[in-house]
């Protein structure tokens, strides 16, 4: 197809969903950025169609807007890391994002009913 539309290849994984993915993971417990992309994978993210660094951005921007704040670790051994955790915001973000993606997934669903022929 030509244009700006196109076929979807990777799916509803993006920016958007990133976001509340990251926070996620920091509501269980504050991490550093490599292990923070471990666990992004094991809650099954693919995150193969983006470059890694993206999400050490993403967590620059987050940190920025109030979502997440860090500090070094400098009791592991090895060079120091920078810890991630989430905030209060990120906390009230995160529960504003389900809520509204609670919305988009019953309108989604009304939309794949009608492109297969049903309701």
């Amino acid at each position: 197809m030509r244009g700006r539309f196109r076929r979807c290849g990777h799916g509803f994984l993006g920016i958007d969903l990133l976001i509340p993915a990251v926070l996620t993971v920091l509501k269980k417990e504050p991490v550093h950025g490599y292990l923070l992309i471990e666990r992004l994978s094991e809650m099954g993210l693919n995150l193969s169609s983006f470059h890694p660094s993206i999400v050490y951005r993403i967590l620059r921007d987050m940190e920025m807007q109030g979502l997440v704040v860090s500090n070094w670790d400098l009791q592991a051994t090895g060079p120091a890391r920078r810890i991630y955790s989430i905030t209060e915001t990120g906390k009230s973000f995160l529960k504003e994002w389900a809520l509204v993606a609670k919305q988009n997934i019953e309108m989604v669903q009304k939309l794949i009913n009608l492109v297969e022929g049903g309701e």
